[in-house]
């Protein structure tokens, strides 16, 4: 340490201290929850109906701009590991292949291998469709929001960065998030 020089603050050691190769979480969280109030701040006067859905669409938005960089930053480090011979290259060749690339080794990307997030895959019987069902959403860890608008769903983010990853391997789809019994469910319709 050099004479004079103030030690680091707290935020600032947690930071510098994880490993280079994962997103940091902690300022995920905190960006994700600052991007929040600040959509709450913008609608607040809208009744209740229109407010959910303005919130929604915003929070969706944010996850497609950030789920394409995201995937980018996932596939090149995929691609680093796999030349060096660690990993198996993915095979994204249809939709259900894409999906099932975002719920295993996307999802540990994003939130951490320590981690393990229990997500399913069910294909919908007019072969146009998807559901990925999951127990409980990391976004729902860090935002809070009134009780008089406890329609809104955090995990709008997760259904924009659904459909950005689709996008980014060049299927068109359109990404709902609900909530039925505790669970999560992501409805993917595929355009063709």
């Amino acid at each position: 340490m050099r004479p004079f020089s103030r030690p680091l603050a707290a935020y600032d050691q947690r930071l510098r201290s994880r490993q280079p190769t994962q997103p940091c979480r902690p300022l995920f969280g905190y960006l994700l929850c600052e991007y929040f109030a600040h959509v709450q701040q913008r609608h607040r006067g809208l009744p209740a109906d229109e407010y959910i859905t303005a919130c929604e669409q915003r929070l969706q938005a944010l996850g497609v701009e950030a789920g394409a960089r995201l995937w980018e930053q996932f596939c090149l480090r995929r691609l680093e590991s796999t030349d060096r011979g660690v990993r198996a290259p993915l095979d994204l060749g249809s939709a259900q292949d894409v999906l099932n690339a975002v719920r295993a080794p996307f999802w540990a990307f994003l939130f951490g291998e320590d981690e393990r997030r229990d997500v399913q895959l069910l294909r919908l019987k007019d072969n146009n469709g998807f559901y990925l069902i999951e127990r409980e959403p990391a976004t729902d860890q860090y935002i809070s929001f009134p009780r008089d608008y406890s329609g809104i769903q955090p995990s709008a983010v997760l259904s924009g960065v659904i459909r950005a990853v689709l996008g980014c391997c060049g299927f068109e789809s359109a990404v709902k998030v609900f909530l039925s019994e505790g669970l999560t469910y992501y409805e993917v319709v595929l355009h063709e």
